[in-house]
């Protein structure tokens, strides 16, 4: 907060949600800010009792929780984010349109402040997808709850008749395609020993390879 049309130090600067500052009376220039949203507002303070001043931010949280849509539980490890909804095209197809990616965080949970407007929300994790738009109204308190339909692939794989484990295995999955040579196309791939996938609901070819070794299931 400053004197308006003064330069200077501010004559308060603090976060706060509803601070009482003793002022002089006259013209202040006061400033809001919370992450990215700001607002600045022009405050006359009488001498005949005290101002009242709502700043008022141009945007509302929200709440995002993403599930497994089977189960309900957490997902593990995904990536939430948010984008601006890009402009529809006049006589278009009524999906959702992206515009710049604003925001994204690891989780499966998290609160966001945006201003208000219309965006697309965006969970994954591993192969498994799902977006929705949105709206957040100025002052609001949006939740959003985001189902992923999705599935955990666990693979290891070990040398026949007992003879032990892989010491370097490497893991592919394919999906059917038919326009892809041999009818297949690779959608993953692992070098962990123990590797694991998280994929759609589906039919998978999966296939493991160590020097001249190879297994396919």
């Amino acid at each position: 907060m400053t004197r308006a049309g003064q330069a200077g130090q501010p004559v308060f600067a603090a976060r706060a949600a509803n601070p009482s500052i003793a002022l002089a009376p006259g013209q202040y220039r006061v400033e809001a800010r919370d992450g990215a949203m700001a607002v600045t507002q022009e405050v006359e303070v009488s001498d005949k009792g005290p101002t009242i001043a709502d700043i008022v931010l141009n945007a509302g949280t929200l709440r995002v929780r993403a599930q497994w849509q089977k189960s309900g539980a957490a997902i593990g490890d995904g990536v939430i984010s948010i984008a601006d909804a890009g402009q529809a095209t006049p006589g278009g197809k009524s999906e959702a349109r992206v515009g710049a990616l604003l925001t994204s965080f690891r989780g499966s949970e998290t609160t966001v402040m945006l201003p208000a407007g219309r965006y697309v929300v965006f969970v994954e994790e591993g192969l498994v997808r799902a977006q929705r738009s949105i709206v957040v109204p100025a002052g609001s308190r949006g939740r959003v709850d985001m189902s992923l339909n999705g599935a955990r692939l666990r693979v290891t794989a070990v040398i026949r008749d007992g003879l032990g484990e892989l010491d370097a295995p490497v893991f592919s999955i394919a999906e059917d395609d038919p326009d892809a040579p041999g009818g297949r196309r690779e959608i993953a791939q692992s070098a962990a020993r123990e590797a694991e996938f998280v994929v759609p609901p589906g039919t998978y070819h999966v296939s493991v390879r160590q020097g001249g070794l190879e297994g396919r299931e």
